[in-house]
Parts: structure tokens; sequence; C-alpha cells
């Protein structure tokens, strides 16, 4: 019978089967879309897992250098210079495992503060003549000599020629020749104090507008620090693994600022930059 539900089926007309093939190429589509954004979830979250991972590992490190650092500034009290090798070196840690970890400290407080937020309004105009007493005299220089961070005052003994000749002129005047060349010979002494330099400005019989100046704007107490972080398989092998660079803020004779110790300005990994170059 032709109404027969349970009879041979009837075969599709040519516009059924015309019907679903688009249809199948069409979930197909959506399917491999969908096998497509769930590949792409996953290596997503993997490189959000293994970013996370690193900077989590990368803090502790930090915290870790960090506080080995404080440690080492309290040991070494007023005179850090002369506690560091002759290429920066501090210290250095031998792992149980085989590998070493070498710190290196430099003062990094022998530029020219750029940031004027915090600054009086004498140290502001300062600065600017610095600034641009420097644009003639060493007008390539600039980048290198301007920092973002820090307090106002340079430190003698880590400031190029240039900056201490701008600074110098700045607060004393253009017949400033005697008080530069006498700071210049004063840097070269270790163990460098403060009253050394005070006594410095006292010698050169200044206007006391001109040696207070001079008073601000030096120090021999730098609390601003370069620091870098390398590591190798050994002490024999010379061949530099790993590399970080920073910049940390201590206390006026390397103590402690605050409770938790000095401040981490800066901690950046340069592995990729020492791998560039094919090592150190």
């Amino acid at each position: 019978m032709s109404g027969d539900r349970c009879g041979p089926m009837a075969r599709p007309r040519a516009s059924e089967r015309g019907f679903a093939m688009p249809l199948v190429v069409m979930l197909a589509l959506v399917g491999g879309l969908a096998v497509s954004l769930v590949l792409e979830l996953t290596a997503n979250t993997a490189l959000a897992v293994r970013r996370q991972t690193e900077t989590y590992a990368g803090h502790h490190l930090a915290v870790g250098i960090k506080d080995m650092t404080d440690m080492w500034f309290i040991s070494a009290g007023a005179d850090v210079h002369g506690k560091l090798g002759e290429d920066g070196l501090a210290y250095e840690i031998e792992l149980p495992s085989g590998p070493v970890v070498r710190v290196y400290l430099g003062d990094g407080q022998g530029s020219i503060l750029g940031s004027a937020a915090l600054l009086t309004p004498a140290q502001r105009e300062r600065t600017r003549l610095m600034l641009a007493r420097l644009a003639v005299s060493a007008p390539g220089q600039l980048e290198q000599v301007v920092r973002a961070d820090g307090p106002v005052a340079v430190s003698l003994r880590a400031a190029p020629d240039p900056v201490l000749e701008a600074l110098v002129a700045t607060c004393v005047g253009d017949d400033s020749a005697g008080v530069l060349a006498e700071l210049a010979a004063l840097r070269q002494r270790t163990p460098l104090t403060a009253e050394d330099l005070a006594a410095a400005i006292r010698a050169a019989n200044l206007p006391p507008e001109a040696a207070q100046a001079l008073q601000e704007m030096l120090t021999v107490s730098p609390v601003l620090w370069r620091i870098v972080v390398e590591s190798g398989a050994s002490r024999t092998d010379a061949r530099v693994l790993e590399r970080i660079e920073g910049l940390l803020m201590t206390g006026p004779t390397g103590l402690n600022i605050t409770e938790g110790g000095s401040v981490v300005i800066q901690w950046e990994d340069k592995t990729a930059e020492l791998e560039a170059v094919g090592g150190s």
C-alpha cells in the first residue's frame, strides 16, 4: 500500500541531495573552526600559565637577591666602593647543584635627575642650567647622563667629567676651574666621606649660596645602585648563562631605608640579549 509507513523507504529526490551537500560542507567548516579555536585557546592558556610562572619565579629571585644584597650593604657599611672588586663584583654564591651566581654593583647616581617633580624651585633651576650646559659641551651624551630615578644629588665619584664640569659651573659660576680641579682630585680618594667633601667645599672659600648649592647637588654616599646578576656553570667556567640587570635604592650609607630593606626600582631579564651576541 502506498500509505504503509513500514514499507520500503522512498529514494530521495535530486533536489534533496543537492540541499544536503552544502549542509555537510558547512558542518565540516564549523567543526574545523571549533577545533582551531580550542587549540588556540589551549595554546594561549599554556602561554599565560608559563608567563605567570616566569613572573612568579622572577619576583622571588628578585626578592632573594635583594635580601642577600641588603645583608652585603650592611656589612660594607659606609665604604661600599671600597668593598667592591675591580669589576664591581660584590659577592658570589655557589649553589649546591654547581652553578655560581655573581652579583655586581655599580654607582647609579653619577648622572643628572631628569624628573623635576619632587625638586625645589632652586634645584629645578640648577638642573635646567646643567642640562643646558651639557647640550653645548656634550650634545651627544645627553641620553647617557640623564636618569629618571633617585635623588637630585649627583655622585661625585661616578659623575663623568662633563657632568661634574656642568654641575660645578652651575653652582659656582664660570670662575670654577679651581673648585673643579679640587673635586676631581678628591674623588680619587678611598674611602671618601661626607666630611671630606664638606672640607673641600669650605676650603674653596665660596660664597654661602654657592657652597650650599654644591653641598646639595653633590654626594659621596649614593643611594641608587645598578645591579647585575649573572649565573655561570661553575666557578672555573667564565661563560655567562643568564643575566639580569636592575636598579636598587638603598639608605644614605648603604643601610636599609625601610624595614623591608632596599627598594627594587628596575629588574629586567637580559638573557635574550646575551644569547643574541653569543654569550659572554
